[in-house]
């Protein structure tokens, strides 16, 4: 019940921290590292290493969104040509020898696959159309989704930043607020888990 409407309803709130929660602990040892290497304060630290790690990833994106998009673009912008000088050819041949083959058994059948030659045709046409309009709709309904996304983006960004400099005054708070039983059951776990990982 409850979980449900958490996952409904507070899942899209709550994405971005999850997610700059998982960022900022895959990043905790590379603060760690620097931290003693180099040392510099730490959150100086943390936020050149999120800012890196942010710029990576959509450096990244960019180079697989805009390589996926130009394939899309391509084949999309040759489908129309691809049906119209390959798909229709293949498929008239295709009927004319069906037709031929027909009229040799029953010369009325020959009629018959005229009319269902055409309506196969006229179906992948506006087969083709719709996939045409169904790709310009979601083109444009990604493009107004733009806005919500970059906020989320830009939520998550910081609060990665604040996860990541201040980690150590979060775990020790979170801490603080289970019993010495719950404390040393949570620590024995994490050392299991680092054992087995």
């Amino acid at each position: 019940g409850i979980g449900i409407l958490l996952a409904r309803y507070a899942l899209g709130v709550l994405t971005p921290f999850l997610i700059a929660l998982v960022v900022s602990l895959l990043l905790k040892p590379a603060v760690a590292f620097f931290h003693e290497k180099i040392k510099l304060p730490r959150s100086i630290i943390g936020i050149v290493l999120v800012v890196l790690f942010y710029a990576l990833v959509g450096l990244l994106l960019t180079v697989i969104g805009v390589q996926l998009f130009s394939a899309a673009k391509s084949f999309f912008m040759t489908l129309p040509s691809l049906y119209t000088n390959s798909i229709v050819p293949w498929m008239n041949r295709a009927f004319v020898s069906l037709q031929e083959f027909a009229g040799h058994l029953d010369p009325e059948a020959s009629a018959a696959y005229n009319v269902v030659s055409a309506n196969v045709t006229t179906s992948l046409g506006d087969a083709i159309v719709n996939i045409s309009k169904s790709v310009v709709s979601w083109v444009t309904s990604s493009t107004l989704k733009a806005p919500k996304f970059l906020l989320n983006l830009l939520i998550m960004v910081i609060s990665t930043i604040f996860l990541t400099v201040d980690f150590p005054k979060i775990q020790a708070f979170v801490m603080r607020q289970f019993s010495e039983h719950w404390r040393t059951l949570l620590h024995n776990a994490r050392v299991q888990l680092g054992r087995t990982l």
